[in-house]
């Protein structure tokens, strides 16, 4: 009985210092962490800087130069050009336009033209030959109007002396007729001058004519650039094309394209909203490569993978078909080419520009919630 009872006793004893234990822990203050309270703070300067508003919009580069090369005739090819290494031209080969003007660029292509080279050697020849006869006929030309004034003199002289009755008649009556044909002589040969000189005009159309048909029948270089389609192989027969409407068409048809690869045109349909902000002579940068752009933005250098360039021309009317205005854009020449003709480009108009906003970066900024709180509003 007594053990017993110790054992209560001992079992009471431990539950009560079990809640002491807990109620002791109750009443005193939890124990502060330090790290878990610490807050890391970071400080941006909001300084001035410069800013600028970019029109943002994409398009094809085309040369602003651009030459569709063809004979005018069907023909045989019986030549094509050679290049600096004189090897024959192709698809890529960089030729070179007239140095001075009025004479012609490098030589592209040739086709047959025998016929027509004989035809103009003819025509030369008869050429000459007319202007022999030409001088023949001012020699008789001259020749008559002296007969003509020794006729009229001779004629005074028997007249005169008619008068004074120491000739007959039949004298005077002679050198009237001599008189009258030294005239009929002066009016043939004038009339056969002007016939020399009409038929050396006819002739002389006649060879150059030949003749533009003969420098028709070679291509030569417009000006320095790169060939970009070459539909001529030697010794094929080529027909000139017909129907071409769009520049598409033309560039598929044509027997050589020929395009200055330092100068291109982008045109682009901008927004009405956007193009507001637009005008003439505007800098724009123009590359195929998106991050290239955003970089020089942040940077506000254009890198090397961007051509730069200036708004060509605005147009005051807007589309009604998309409501956009159409904005041409043109790259400057003095910088390598990093674009090709018929390259899909972005093109980033500075259509605004602030030299001194206050400006600070956007990861300072926090956006989490917003649309709740948009929402909760």
């Amino acid at each position: 009985m007594k053990k017993r009872n110790l054992i209560r006793l001992a079992v009471v004893l431990s539950v009560t210092s079990l809640a002491a234990y807990r109620l002791n822990g109750y009443m005193q203050p939890p124990a502060m962490n330090t790290q878990e309270r610490i807050t890391t703070v970071s400080a941006i300067t909001v300084e001035p800087k410069p800013l600028t508003a970019w029109v943002f919009a994409e398009g094809t580069a085309e040369a602003q130069r651009k030459a569709f090369l063809n004979f005018e005739r069907a023909g045989k090819v019986v030549a094509i050009g050679d290049d600096e290494n004189h090897t024959s031209l192709r698809e890529g080969s960089r030729v070179s336009g007239p140095k001075v003007p009025g004479e012609k660029g490098q030589h592209l292509a040739s086709m047959d033209s025998r016929t027509t080279s004989a035809t103009a050697d003819s025509l030369a020849a008869r050429l000459q030959s007319a202007r022999q006869r030409s001088e023949e006929a001012k020699a008789n030309t001259l020749r008559s109007h002296n007969d003509l004034n020794l006729a009229e003199i001779a004629f005074n002289r028997t007249e005169q002396l008619l008068k004074d009755g120491l000739i007959s008649q039949d004298t005077l009556d002679r050198d009237r007729t001599a008189l009258l044909n030294a005239q009929a002589a002066v009016s043939a040969a004038t009339s056969a001058e002007a016939s020399a000189r009409a038929e050396i005009k006819s002739l002389s159309a006649e060879l150059e004519g030949a003749r533009v048909t003969l420098s028709k029948d070679s291509l030569f270089a417009p000006f320095d650039g790169l060939i970009t389609v070459m539909n001529l192989r030697e010794g094929n027969y080529y027909y000139p094309p017909a129907g071409v409407a769009s520049n598409s068409d033309r560039e598929s048809a044509s027997a050589i394209v020929v395009v200055d690869d330092n100068r291109f045109e982008i045109t682009l349909d901008i927004p009405e909203q956007s193009a507001r902000m637009l005008q003439e002579n505007q800098v724009a940068w123009v590359s195929a490569n998106s991050n290239a752009l955003y970089q020089s933005a942040r940077a506000s250098i254009p890198t090397d993978n961007i051509m730069v360039g200036k708004v060509w021309s605005v147009s005051p009317s807007i589309s009604l078909a998309n409501r956009s205005r159409r904005i041409k854009v043109r790259t400057n020449s003095h910088q390598p080419a990093t674009i090709q003709d018929g390259l899909f480009v972005q093109v980033w108009i500075a259509a605004r520009h602030k030299p001194d906003a206050l400006t600070l970066p956007i990861e300072s900024l926090s956006f989490r919630n917003t649309a709740d709180t948009f929402r909760r509003r």
